[in-house]
């Protein structure tokens, strides 16, 4: 059970990298407060001091499992890097393939994105979500950023919050350009908000000020972290 929570701890290093958490100090009559700490650093912390040395000193003997600790975090990593490669899906899935399948052509990607591009520009909410459900990974670059993100608003309308999560993360992971980037770390951050996921969302969001956002999305952006009750407990310089 040790291990398995370990695991989890694994996974957060990896998928929440700039997240904080809040760490009680006691050092009476010194310092009696709450401070925000990065959860890396934590985790580290926790990895380095609570199980690597003592497993390295013959902590085998202390009956505390810690090889099992420090396997199921190396394990939390390997499926977090994995699920983040792959959009949280298997390889070898409908869209995720890893082999060039011969069927797979640009005019088969044209098939695909030629309908939903097509409900986008009449406004067609319903054919467009419709349309999605033949998106493959490969076809995500056929959409244009604004495309993705309108895509993605109307999933999660229609009841589809993770497909319209898992658009977003794919567009992310194949585009180059940063200001799309950012633009999509917002619009992911601002739905993880709204589902009430306020760590996720305030990860997305500080990923979206990272990749130089335009005024607007800026704008948007802290606006949302306002909301959030970590971000306003930041030092701000």
């Amino acid at each position: 059970a040790s291990g398995a929570i370990s695991g989890v701890l694994g996974l957060y290093f990896i998928l929440f990298p700039r997240n904080q958490v809040k760490v009680f100090v006691f050092l009476f009559p010194l310092i009696m407060d709450v401070f925000l700490v990065p959860a890396r650093l934590v985790l580290g912390m926790y990895l380095l001091i609570d199980n690597l040395l003592p497993f390295m000193v013959g902590g085998h003997q202390s009956g505390i499992a810690h090889g099992a600790h420090i396997g199921g975090f190396l394990a939390g990593l390997a499926i977090a890097l994995y699920g983040e490669r792959f959009s949280w899906s298997l390889p070898r899935s409908r869209g995720h393939g890893t082999r060039a399948d011969p069927q797979e052509t640009p005019e088969a990607t044209e098939r695909v994105i030629t309908p939903i591009r097509a409900a986008i520009q009449r406004n067609d909410r319903e054919g467009a979500v419709r349309a999605a459900k033949f998106l493959r990974a490969r076809d995500v670059p056929g959409l244009s950023a604004g495309e993705c993100t309108r895509l993605a608003r109307w999933l999660e309308e229609a009841g589809r919050v993770e497909p319209a999560a898992r658009l977003l993360r794919m567009f992310i992971a194949r585009t180059p350009d940063r200001r799309s980037r950012a633009g999509l770390y917002a619009s992911l951050g601002q739905l993880r908000l709204r589902q009430g996921q306020t760590t996720a969302a305030y990860q997305h969001l500080l990923e979206a000020l990272e990749h130089d956002p335009d005024a607007g999305t800026e704008s948007a952006v802290r606006e949302a972290l306002g909301h959030i009750e970590v971000y306003r407990r930041r030092p701000r310089g």
